[in-house]
């Protein structure tokens, strides 16, 4: 019988498997992260991050439904972007 982390009466959440490039480089070299109570995806080229979150999952969904580019380069510049 295999063994399920998923609780009684929901399917267990599982991660998406490819994350998008990183939308400032494009590049596809990234880490997803375990702080000490939160996950979030760093791209290892650029520096780039995504939102803190509570699951891999989550973490992983973010990264992939991020804004735009030029919508968050502009919110970092003090723009508000297109």
């Amino acid at each position: 019988m295999a063994s399920s982390k998923a609780k009684a009466g929901k399917p267990a959440k599982k991660a998406p498997t490819m994350l998008k490039p990183c939308p400032f480089c494009g590049t596809s070299q990234w880490l997803c992260l375990l702080g000490t109570n939160h996950y979030w995806v760093h791209c290892e080229e650029c520096g780039t991050e995504g939102p803190y979150k509570a699951s891999k999952f989550d973490a992983r969904a973010a990264w992939n439904r991020r804004a735009k580019p030029d919508a968050q380069a502009a919110r970092r510049a003090g723009g508000k972007g297109p």
